[in-house]
């Protein structure tokens, strides 16, 4: 039976179950991890093996995948969608989707979702596009899209696109249903957003509404077709199978974070209009900057800022509840924030400043790839040098 359709047999009873299991945390007085200090002094969690500063032209990269093992794709708002390669026999920087004003090319590139066989794509908040990955560079005709009111994040497992964020009914109406995150299969003759979560909050979705635009959520599948979704606009962390049965729910607050809509709602439109006041408002608090797909569990890479320095530690969850704490060996500036990707036993992380009030960036953006030091990855791990890639050329810029 196709995923979906036994997906939506249990929504209800799913979301029913979350907000069960979040008030069952509540009672028992759950606390951050004493777990969060077991990483071993002389095993770090994640091993450095080569970071750079990207090219110029891609200042504002917002997102990054892994194509392939040698290769990750970066989205680069205004500029378009492109690969960069770590082989030194082939061309170092190409573009595969061109940017804003060229013919064919996508207005601004924020979201990435990445699968053998499909690229997907999105702005900061208002719509999204897909094609096939057949061609070097995809074009005018290529793309099909869909508009929403704002998204949060995507991801894409083979045919499967997963969205969190907001949408607004036929009549006009904001969420009418109470949903806040889909899914959907792509290539089909539908394109019919099912449901997967619905806002405590209710029709309307008061707090997307009023939250959705704070970069506060993710979401993301795992490789076994799993999927987590923070939804950031209010308590919780949510982990699903790939039928789409909820498995386990975490209270905010046993990683650290709190929630912070309700705060927010407090001095949203200063802190919407006004990049320095956002930025001052997220360096006051920890923030989840992306959900990574780990062999075993899933990671939350949480950010901090203290003394105008940027940190992030990865919190490792499994199963059973367990949270393993690790510190991430690279810090960044008061304005950087992360994405990531992870690809058996090596990740790549894009460290950013994305913000109106800096072009271009305090910082150039910078790639770092790593390997990982999990216990569940090492008897996978096999010896492989590590190569710097050397860009060779840029994309001429039209």
């Amino acid at each position: 039976m196709p995923r979906i359709s036994v997906l939506m047999r249990g929504l209800r009873t799913a979301a029913a179950l979350a907000a069960f299991c979040l008030v069952g945390v509540a009672a028992s007085g759950a606390t951050v991890s004493s777990d969060q200090e077991s990483q071993p002094a002389d095993q770090p969690a994640i091993s450095v093996t080569a970071e750079y500063p990207i090219p110029d032209l891609l200042n504002w990269a917002f997102d990054v995948r892994w194509q392939d093992a040698q290769n990750v794709i970066l989205a680069a708002g205004q500029k378009g969608v492109f690969t960069v390669s770590s082989d030194s026999r082939t061309k170092a920087l190409s573009r595969i989707v061109a940017g804003r004003g060229e013919p064919g090319g996508w207005w601004l590139s924020s979201h990435l979702g990445v699968s053998p066989d499909l690229l997907v794509v999105s702005s900061a908040g208002l719509s999204y596009a897909w094609a096939p990955k057949a061609s070097l560079e995809l074009r005018e005709g290529d793309f099909q899209s869909d508009a929403l009111d704002s998204i949060v994040d995507v991801d894409l497992l083979g045919k499967d696109l997963l969205i969190l964020g907001g949408w607004r009914g036929d009549q006009g109406a904001y969420a009418p249903d109470g949903s806040i995150a889909w899914l959907l299969e792509l290539g089909g003759e539908s394109t019919v957003r099912r449901p997967v979560f619905y806002s405590r909050s209710g029709p309307g979705t008061p707090s997307m509404g009023a939250c959705g635009g704070l970069a506060l959520g993710a979401a993301r599948f795992m490789r076994d077709g799993a999927f987590v979704l923070v939804p950031g606009v209010e308590d919780g962390v949510f982990w699903y199978d790939a039928e789409g049965q909820l498995l386990r729910t975490w209270e905010s607050r046993e990683f650290g974070l709190r929630d912070e809509c309700a705060a927010a709602q407090r001095t949203k439109e200063r802190i919407r209009a006004d990049p320095v006041a956002r930025n001052r408002w997220h360096n006051q608090r920890i923030l989840v900057d992306e959900v990574l797909p780990l062999t075993t569990g899933f990671g939350l890479v949480l950010r901090s800022v203290e003394d105008g320095v940027a940190s992030w530690r990865l919190a490792r969850a499994h199963r059973d509840g367990r949270i393993d704490w690790f510190d991430l060996p690279f810090t960044g500036g008061s304005w950087s924030y992360l994405k990531g990707d992870v690809r058996d036993h090596r990740a790549v992380f894009l460290i950013v400043e994305h913000s109106a009030s800096l072009d271009p960036p305090a910082t150039r953006p910078r790639l770092i790839f790593a390997d990982l030091h999990l216990p569940e990855l090492e008897v996978e791990r096999k010896a492989q040098p590590a190569a710097r890639p050397t860009f060779e050329s840029e994309p001429a810029s039209n």
